[in-house]
């Protein structure tokens, strides 16, 4: 046998249980949360050509990095579920 750990790429992997209705209710919860993200991130973009200073700039840049990130996440996990993210 090998002493060596078998290492995981992102880190360290959770399990969760839930039953049918729960994943009924995930679903639709996490595409909500994507589209939000979304709209968020447009309207920082809009904003960031209308903005002349840089710390507002700086703001609207982390929000749209802050929901980019978010959104990987989230598709991520309907990917786990078996439901890839659609438009």
């Amino acid at each position: 046998m090998s002493d060596e750990k078998e290492v995981s790429p992102y880190g360290e992997i959770y399990e969760i249980q839930i039953n049918d209705m729960e994943l009924y209710a995930i679903e639709p919860l996490i595409c909500d949360a994507i589209c939000a993200n979304e709209l968020t991130i447009a309207d920082a973009r809009r904003k960031l050509g209308i903005l002349t200073e840089v710390s507002e700039q700086t703001e609207m840049l982390s929000t749209i990095q802050q929901c980019e990130g978010k959104n990987v996440i989230f598709k991520g996990v309907l990917d786990q579920l078996g439901m890839p993210w659609e438009r």
